[in-house]
């Protein structure tokens, strides 16, 4: 009988020194990304990206808004890549335009994007904090982060309607109790670190 279900892409897909070229394959890259069905969790492109160009870099990271199973994206260095491009690559792990978008439309799952993007301390941070398996935590910190770290406007809640702001409160106190509990850990890990060197 002829099956119609879709069939999934393998967790792993190891294209090392392949000599593949993105600046013809990077729609293909992107569409296999950003298909529903794509299961793959690591890419490992390494000794190719000397061929990746800006808009097959932004024509992939595009891809993975929509994408919640890919962890790392092995692309080896590429120092070539502007400014903007990891602009963007911020946006994908969180976005600043609002609470909800830092919830529903930031990248919770990519923690590795290539050796360049530990350079840009913010990306950096998003991406180890994306290694917790637990996503409502990683979607509470962000929110804290960009949204509550600086100046904020609390005249917000004074519009709210009661049952609105019941529960803007009850996500605030989820929202400080993992951010607080994520620091305390991240605090607690460079301690052993610093002992054990």
């Amino acid at each position: 009988a002829f099956n119609s279900r879709p069939r999934s892409t393998p967790k792993i897909l190891d294209l090392l020194s392949n000599n593949i070229n993105l600046r013809g394959d990077g729609d293909a890259m992107a569409n296999l990304l950003a298909k529903p069905n794509c299961s793959l969790e690591r890419l490992i492109m390494i000794r190719n990206d000397f061929l990746l160009d800006e808009n097959s870099a932004l024509r992939i990271i595009d891809s993975l808004v929509r994408n919640d199973k890919l962890q790392e994206f092995w692309l080896g260095t590429h120092d070539h890549l502007s400014a903007y491009v990891f602009d963007c690559l911020y946006d994908l792990v969180c976005d600043t335009r609002s609470i909800e978008a830092s919830i529903f439309h930031s990248n919770h799952t990519l923690f590795h994007f290539g050796e360049a993007a530990s350079d840009f301390g913010d990306i950096h941070f998003n991406l180890e904090l994306n290694r917790n398996p637990n996503k409502a935590i990683v979607a509470y910190v962000k929110v804290i982060r960009v949204h509550f770290a600086f100046d904020f406007d609390f005249d917000l809640f004074k519009i709210m309607k009661p049952s609105v702001l019941v529960g803007a409160l009850a996500f605030l106190n989820r929202a400080f109790v993992a951010y607080e509990s994520e620091k305390n850990a991240r605090r607690d890990l460079n301690w052993r670190a610093e002992n054990n060197s």
